[in-house]
């Protein structure tokens, strides 16, 4: 029954590399349903810490936020948005840069979102670390991402990022997500598909 007030959007960028966080100038984003407003003045407020900066570029070609507007529309209706798509980060330190500055500006009523899919496998990704049992493999593969997930395991989640290569295009926002959330923070999967079950 709770009811958001706020919506903390973070995705990643597919087409454009930059390290940090990206903020749109965009005073609303329009949906199918009706447009969501930006909440101009924590944006601009954003973009006087390290690592965030002004990209409307960014934003005029990512899909990753895109994607969740709609639905967020649907179930919360017309709610402020604070969308930033999320780089490249360095390391651990970083992230939590990112995400200590996104948490001095949360308040009652926000809810971070972020937009991601798992495992991208096949030549397309040039990642293809198993040669059979391939879905059961890549459910192996996500099912351990999301160990360090449920874990608040950041340092856990950027050593099987580079131990396996997995190709989680949101890990950076993920890793954001992390950051923030309090220890006492807990996770549950609602449903799990990939590609292949749409054949």
């Amino acid at each position: 029954n709770q009811k958001a007030k706020r919506v903390i959007l973070l995705g990643p960028s597919h087409y454009a590399g930059f390290e940090g966080a990206a903020l749109s100038d965009a005073s609303s984003f329009q949906t199918p349903l009706g447009d969501l407003p930006i909440d101009l003045k924590t944006v601009e407020a954003l973009a006087d810490f390290p690592l965030f900066r002004f990209m409307p570029e960014v934003h005029r070609k990512e899909h990753s936020l895109e994607l969740q507007l709609p639905l967020i529309y649907k179930t919360f209706g017309p709610v402020e948005l604070v969308p930033v798509v999320i780089g490249q980060l360095e390391d651990e330190t970083e992230t939590r840069l990112i995400g200590g500055v996104l948490k001095r500006f949360l308040r009652d009523g926000d809810i971070v979102v972020v937009s991601s899919d798992f495992c991208h496998i096949g030549p397309r990704y040039q990642y293809q670390p198993f040669k059979n049992n391939i879905k059961d493999n890549v459910f192996l593969l996500d099912k351990e991402a999301y160990t360090h997930i449920n874990a608040l395991d950041l340092e856990g989640f950027f050593n099987f990022r580079d131990r396996t290569g997995a190709t989680i295009c949101g890990f950076y926002p993920i890793c954001v997500l992390l950051s923030i959330l309090p220890d006492y923070a807990a996770a549950s999967v609602l449903d799990y598909t990939t590609s292949q079950d749409s054949l």
